[in-house]
């Protein structure tokens, strides 16, 4: 999914016309396409990028993959939710009490000012800007595009990542550092599956 949106990004969204960038897409899972002098980078296995498995904490929660604490289990959409309703079980106060518990309306609850939402947000902004940096240090790519539904928290989200990027990442990259928004929609992957699809049929 990773790549196939990065692709539609790299030839009609934001990313159009530039050569080197890294995609972060952040959804119910967490994943990475590094973009090199236009192509993107697949790995000898067809696997790469698979930053939502770096491990930020050795005895956190289990992952699906069979390590603990791996990046997707703090930040993913699905661990958002699951530790929203967590926390609302067991008594924490927020607005999102008596209302479904989905990321829209974390994102929503979090702008107008619901403590526990924005604590959320934030504390996943921050992990996420923790791997960054180090993506940026070993590839000297100071260029980010979020996609996923995580996108939608805008400023919520890249502002702690920002600030942790600023924080850890090598001088000469954090301040030559940009980052900007998905301007795709939720039909992405899919026109991208279509795209490269067509593209090996032609080739």
């Amino acid at each position: 999914m990773c790549r196939t949106v990065a692709y539609v990004e790299q030839n009609q969204g934001v990313a159009r016309n530039l050569k080197d960038f890294l995609y972060f897409y952040l959804d119910v899972g967490i994943g990475l396409s590094i973009v090199l002098d236009g192509k993107i980078y697949r790995g000898p296995f067809g696997i790469s990028g698979e930053i939502g498995h770096f491990i930020v904490d050795e005895n956190g929660p289990s992952c699906g993959c069979g390590n603990r604490g791996c990046l997707e289990v703090f930040t993913s959409i699905a661990a958002i939710v699951r530790n929203a309703r967590k926390f609302i079980e067991s008594g924490v106060q927020s607005s999102l009490h008596n209302q479904e518990i989905n990321i829209e309306n974390i994102i929503n609850e979090a702008r107008r000012g619901d403590k526990l939402s924005y604590r959320l947000i934030t504390e996943s902004g921050e992990r996420i800007g923790a791997v960054a940096a180090q993506v940026i240090n070993f590839t000297g790519i100071p260029l980010i595009i979020f996609g996923g539904r995580l996108k939608h928290a805008n400023q919520l989200l890249t502002e702690p990542i920002q600030h942790i990027i600023k924080k850890n990442s090598l001088s000469v990259l954090s301040q030559k550092l940009e980052m900007k928004i998905s301007s795709l929609d939720e039909w992405a992957g899919a026109l991208g599956a279509s795209m490269l699809s067509l593209l090996e049929i032609i080739q």
